[in-house]
């Protein structure tokens, strides 16, 4: 991924509560002989000692995907924000060029497929917990029929990827003059997500 600074400028906290806000990513392997295959795939991160923590998700069984992911080669984790299309028009003078602001973060990590049910049902019932607990009427893998879920689980594995390094690309307006990026704030077609991002990292 291509990076022109100062848009790789961003410290280890802010990139952590980046990663843990994105709940669908999207996962690169390739073989011995460069092919590729990807897939898009809820996860999450959890703690595990280290500076940016773990990967956790599912994929299914049939997914062909798996069985790269097994090899412990190097995997792509492609993390992405909303972007918003920055108009020259929503500046007092007009005469900058049309960009783009958004946030991408590459993560590359050492991948294994977990097979093992009672740790693949640990992995769904944080990924099911981190996203019911945002529900008022939250929904429980205990309201299934027993066999139902033994079923489920004998259809997907279970993901783990550690995080070994990573490539940041935070594109928020950092080249702008401060006033520019104070007119742009106030256009309605960039999301409050992005523009608690660019306020953020422009500390206005």
């Amino acid at each position: 991924m291509y990076i022109k600074s100062p848009f790789n400028e961003i410290d280890s906290q802010e990139i952590n509560k980046f990663l843990k806000s994105c709940s669908f990513v999207t996962i690169v392997s390739s073989d011995n002989n460069g092919k590729m295959i990807a897939s898009h795939l809820p996860i999450d991160i959890v703690d595990d000692n280290s500076l940016h923590g773990k990967i956790i998700g599912h994929l299914a069984v049939d997914n062909p995907h798996s069985e790269l992911l097994s090899t412990n080669n190097e995997t792509l984790v492609i993390f992405q924000s909303e972007s918003s299309y920055i108009s020259p028009s929503w500046t007092e003078e007009r005469k900058s060029v049309p960009t783009q602001s958004f946030i991408d973060v590459h993560v590359y990590g050492t991948s294994k497929i977990i097979k093992d049910p009672t740790k693949i049902h640990e992995i769904l019932d944080v990924q099911v917990n981190s996203r019911e607990s945002r529900q008022e009427d939250s929904w429980s893998s205990d309201e299934l029929p027993n066999n139902s879920y033994k079923n489920l689980l004998n259809n997907i594995y279970g993901i783990e990827i550690s995080i070994e390094h990573l490539r940041v690309n935070y594109r928020l307006l950092q080249n702008k003059p401060s006033k520019d990026i104070k007119s742009i704030l106030k256009s309605d077609e960039i999301s409050d997500n992005l523009r608690k991002q660019i306020k953020f990292v422009n500390k206005i």
